[in-house]
């Protein structure tokens, strides 16, 4: 019996649009004009575009990695930090916490900026060590874009 309202808040809010959109799946239709029965068939165009099959893997790949990662390094980390007495903790302890107490802009702020190609703080690193070669346009090229935005993810994160 308590649990009524919450199942019956849970149904009108959740189950029931749910089965509406699973319904109007499968229908043509552009929100003005009559609906036409398509059955399967916008199911088979979304899974045969390129497009949506590429954003699909970045999503998969971007969920396991998001998962795995993370959560791997912070227990890493806090093993390190708490069982080994490596010098500067304490400064280490700050820096790896500065992420939760700064604004998700500020952290963007200062990822735009490692990751500049003209004057960032990656560039100069790179730069330093004679690895010029390397520099490029982090954000910009589209094979390391999704990898640089998951690593200011996996920091902040």
């Amino acid at each position: 019996m308590f649990l009524l309202p919450a199942g019956i808040v849970y149904s009108v809010f959740f189950l029931w649009p749910l089965l509406q959109l699973l319904i109007l799946s499968l229908y043509k239709w552009d929100g003005i004009s009559q609906k036409v029965w398509v059955g399967l068939q916008n199911y088979q165009r979304l899974f045969t575009d390129p497009v949506f099959v590429k954003a699909l893997l970045n999503s998969v790949g971007w969920l396991l990695a998001g998962i795995v990662i993370p959560v791997g390094l912070g227990l890493c980390l806090a093993i390190l930090l708490t069982r080994s007495p490596l010098p500067g903790r304490v400064i280490f302890r700050a820096v790896y916490f500065l992420p939760q107490v700064l604004s998700m802009v500020v952290a963007a702020v200062i990822w735009r900026w490692i990751y500049n190609p003209s004057f960032g703080f990656l560039t100069a690193a790179l730069h330093t060590v004679g690895l010029d070669s390397l520099q490029r346009g982090w954000l910009g090229e589209p094979t390391l874009a999704l990898a640089a935005i998951f690593a200011a993810w996996t920091w902040v994160d």
